[in-house]
């Protein structure tokens, strides 16, 4: 099954670097996680989003558009909460 999933923001420069954010399979993820890569020891470090299980990341100028982004891609695969199923009733 293949359940790809395009990055709100498709390219990042981050310290005068282009980044491409490639599309991602979710259905290869076992758990995203919103964290920090530092490219260097000691560098200033970067937002990013980690899927495990694909080995790979989406990286992110600021901490605002990683989390913006993460609650995007969990409202994409998260079931419907019972109290928003009752207030559609």
């Amino acid at each position: 099954m293949f359940h790809f999933v395009k990055c709100s923001k498709p390219k990042v420069t981050w310290k005068g670097v282009p980044l491409d954010n490639y599309p991602v399979n979710l259905a290869l993820c076992t758990q995203l996680q919103n964290t920090f890569h530092s490219w260097f020891e000691g560098t200033t470090n970067q937002p990013v989003i980690v899927f495990k299980g694909c080995d790979a990341r989406w990286f992110f100028e600021t901490v605002a558009d990683r989390d913006a982004e993460l609650e995007r891609l969990l409202a994409i695969h998260s079931p419907p909460r019972a109290d928003a199923e009752a207030q559609a009733t």
